[in-house]
């Protein structure tokens, strides 16, 4: 079939006559030229400076302490605002449980902060506890505006 038309159109160009049209012989519309060493310094610097901004970023949140997520530790760090519900609060949702802190009465009592304290529990042992309540120690208040080091239980 492709060799039928290639034969047309060659038969077909020796019978035709040439006719000249007035106008301009067709250009190159766009010719690219990359400057490699340009792109790759940018690249480079783009790269150097993601770098830097994640090293920041990770020194900047080096004192946040992340413990686990599981059932368990989410009831260990809530245990202190728990207690002062005297075992009401056991079972109640997240709202639930903000709603009887609030209804305490005691305005002193209503204010609970991430933080800090000591525990000389007997079936943990002595250390550093981090916990939600009215007693732990806000970070902002502790020497250097840092959590102390060492071990947490």
């Amino acid at each position: 079939m492709s060799e039928f038309a290639i034969g047309s159109l060659a038969s077909m160009a020796g019978l035709n006559l040439p006719i000249t049209i007035p106008g301009t012989v067709p250009t190159l519309g766009y010719h690219l030229n990359v400057e490699w060493n340009y792109s790759l310094t940018l690249a480079a610097c783009i790269a150097a400076a993601h770098a830097l901004l994640v090293g920041l970023i990770l020194w900047i949140s080096r004192p946040i302490i992340v413990g686990g997520d599981s059932n368990l530790a989410v009831a260990r760090l809530l245990q202190g605002l728990v207690g002062r519900l005297d075992g009401r609060g056991s079972l109640l949702d997240t709202k639930e449980l903000a709603e009887a802190v609030e209804k305490e009465g005691d305005p002193q009592h209503r204010q609970v902060v991430y933080g800090v304290r000591d525990t000389t529990d007997e079936s943990l042992g002595t250390g550093k506890v981090l916990e939600i309540s009215g007693d732990a120690e806000v970070r902002t208040n502790l020497i250097g505006g840092r959590f102390p080091k060492g071990a947490y239980i």
